[in-house]
């Protein structure tokens, strides 16, 4: 789910932005490149129907190691940790544009 505006909008430190609040995977099909592969296409639709959008953001449970460094590895940048929703939560921010394999 992307929101334009969340209520950790201010945390990103960025402008234009776009906030991936929720991400998911089926748990049959973890550790099978889906999640990394709808990350990689997604900045590619981003550009195309929200062009005023420069940056992707999510916040990411400190306990969820998996998706931490999968976003490391995509090129997102690990800022302030804040408290989310169930855990406290690192800031991810990942600039627009279009992303290569890892």
């Amino acid at each position: 789910m992307l929101h334009e505006h969340s209520e950790f909008e201010s945390k990103f430190e960025v402008d234009n932005s776009i906030y991936i609040r929720s991400f998911a995977n089926d748990n049959r099909h973890l550790r099978q490149g889906y999640a990394k592969q709808a990350l990689i296409a997604l900045p590619e639709f981003i550009m195309s129907d929200f062009p005023h959008i420069k940056y992707l953001t999510l916040l990411v449970d400190v306990p969820n190691t998996v998706a931490h460094d999968m976003y490391l590895k995509l090129g997102f940048v690990q800022g302030n940790q804040v408290e989310g929703e169930r855990y406290p939560a690192y800031c991810m921010v990942k600039k627009c544009e279009k992303m290569r394999e890892v």
